[in-house]
């Protein structure tokens, strides 16, 4: 199927759902393409570049097409905290997001889920973070996507916050381990370790303590109480008080 016959088959099924639906927007539209057809990601992603094309051609009449230009002149706004300074700062980020620029999405999504004054904003503000990773490959998006999902939809929270410790997020990986590890139980443990680990060989020193931990009393792997040592002497010369108390009280 060709992009053109895909994204207006698409669209409606979306519409049938979602009767305020917007098509100005590519950013929105690419997020939503995602939440609704997960399945169809990497057809999506091949040919997300079209959406942007649209935005920045004729149907844009607006004399700036060029993204870090517009990004740049978003930036000189800033500081401006002037009702007109905001509306101009986010209109240059908005213009700069829909020709493809990922670090204006990104703070356009977190504008939008800061202030949060509508579902709509706070949609809208998930969606430009899902922009940022799908399209522009920028997995700190991912790791920040969970905090904003945590509190009320922790499955797509936990995913995000995967994805993010899967493409090498150091934090991310120390975060997700953790919240398996408190989970206490034998399988559990084996995915805070493959975790741990990855944080640690990173010079995460708080994966090192817990890794530590882990390898002292047998979770999610067989008890090794040298090892254990090994990762807390480690944890102690990258300035972790905690492990240097234990280590003083063995």
């Amino acid at each position: 199927m060709d992009w053109n016959t895909y994204y207006e088959e698409k669209l409606q099924v979306i519409r049938e759902y979602k009767h305020d639906f917007r098509t100005d927007d590519p950013c929105l539209i690419l997020g939503w393409l995602v939440d609704f057809f997960p399945d169809d990601l990497e057809f999506i992603e091949e040919n997300a570049f079209h959406l942007f094309a649209k935005a920045g051609g004729e149907e844009n009449d607006q004399s700036i097409t060029d993204m870090n230009e517009c990004f740049e002149q978003a930036v000189k706004y800033r500081w401006d905290t002037t009702d007109k300074g905001r509306e101009l700062y986010i209109r240059w980020l908005t213009r700069a997001a829909e020709l493809g620029h990922i670090k204006a999405a990104h703070i356009l999504g977190f504008y939008y889920l800061k202030e949060n004054r509508t579902p709509e904003w706070f949609e809208t503000g998930i969606n430009y973070l899902k922009y940022c990773i799908f399209t522009g490959n920028d997995y700190r998006s991912a790791y920040d996507l969970f905090f904003f999902l945590k509190n009320t939809d922790m499955e797509q929270a936990l995913y995000y916050l995967k994805l993010a410790a899967d493409h090498d997020i150091v934090q991310a990986q120390y975060d997700y381990a953790l919240i398996y590890y408190n989970k206490g139980d034998a399988t559990a443990y084996i995915e805070a370790v493959k975790y741990f680990s990855l944080a640690a060989a990173k010079g995460n020193t708080m994966a090192m303590y817990y890794l530590a931990l882990c390898n002292q009393y047998g979770y999610g792997l067989m008890r090794n109480p040298s090892t254990a040592r090994e990762w807390l002497e480690r944890a102690a010369a990258l300035g972790l008080g905690k492990a240097r108390e234990i280590l003083n009280a063995l």
